[in-house]
């Protein structure tokens, strides 16, 4: 079986309903009697189309709500057991909130990494990867420093220098 990619859901039109439907979610978007999408000023307005579009769960990694929309507490509640993160942010896109479920501490896991701990040569490999991270992070710092203290020393070397040429000038 091909594995599914995993999608991001952008729920940008004011007004938009997320509800939950068994293992799929069922996503209202209102409309103006044009077919385009509502503003929030149509939402004050009584709008009775919808646009609807259903989603299983598993096809999504993540949904990002801007501005005035709504999720139901049993959607949430989906996301949540099925590991999809839900991002509440503003209409201008300013992250406001993050909705994620509780890892997973499956026994499973720590069973492999128990079995990973007992193996040399898997040891040998994580510790290499660890210490070449550190020693990643390490030059980045050194450089960063570097930088830095060239910028100050540059700056430093500005003022010592007279503002006026000496009397006798040029």
């Amino acid at each position: 079986m091909p594995d599914i990619a995993q999608n991001t859901l952008y729920l940008t039109t004011p007004g938009t309903y997320v509800a939950r439907d068994h293992l799929t979610l069922q996503v209202k978007v209102p409309l103006r009697p044009d077919g385009s999408p509502a503003t929030a000023e149509d939402l004050k307005s009584e709008i009775s189309n919808f646009k609807s579009l259903s989603i299983p769960i598993h096809h999504l990694e993540s949904i990002c709500v801007f501005g005035p929309s709504t999720i139901s507490p049993p959607a949430l509640d989906l996301c949540w057991e099925n590991g999809v993160a839900v991002n509440f942010l503003s209409e201008s896109g300013y992250l406001q909130a993050r909705l994620t479920g509780v890892a997973d501490t499956s026994v499973t896991l720590r069973r492999a990494q128990f079995r990973a701990a007992d193996d040399p040569a898997k040891c040998a490999a994580i510790t290499r990867q660890i210490i070449a991270g550190k020693l990643q992070n390490s030059r980045n710092s050194l450089l960063r420093g570097a930088r830095e203290s060239e910028s100050s020393n540059r700056r430093s070397h500005r003022r010592a220098r007279p503002a006026n040429p000496p009397a006798g000038g040029i």
